[in-house]
C-alpha cells in the first residue's frame, strides 16, 4: 500500500512528465511554422505525440494498479 507521500510524489511525476512532453510537442510544432518543413521534422513531431500517448497510457494504467493495491477500486463491490 502506498502511502500519502508515495501518491504525491507519484501524481508530481506524471505531471511534470506530461507537461515536458507536451512541451516538446509545442516546440515542434513551433519549429514546423518557421523554418521548412521536412520529412525528419515530420517524423520527430509524429514520435513526440507518439510518446505523449504512450505515457499518458502508461500512467492511467499504473494509477490503476496503485488504486487496486491500496484498495480503492472504485470496481469493487
Amino acid at each position: 500500500m502506498a502511502s500519502q507521500k508515495q501518491r504525491e510524489l507519484w501524481m508530481c511525476y506524471v505531471v511534470n512528465q506530461r507537461e515536458h512532453l507536451e512541451n516538446d510537442i509545442k516546440r515542434l510544432q513551433t519549429n514546423l511554422r518557421y523554418r521548412r518543413v521536412d520529412a525528419v521534422d515530420c517524423m520527430e513531431l509524429a514520435l513526440a505525440i507518439e510518446r505523449l500517448n504512450s505515457f499518458n497510457e502508461f500512467a492511467s494504467h499504473a494509477t490503476e494498479i496503485f488504486k487496486i493495491m491500496s484498495g480503492n477500486d472504485v470496481l469493487q463491490k
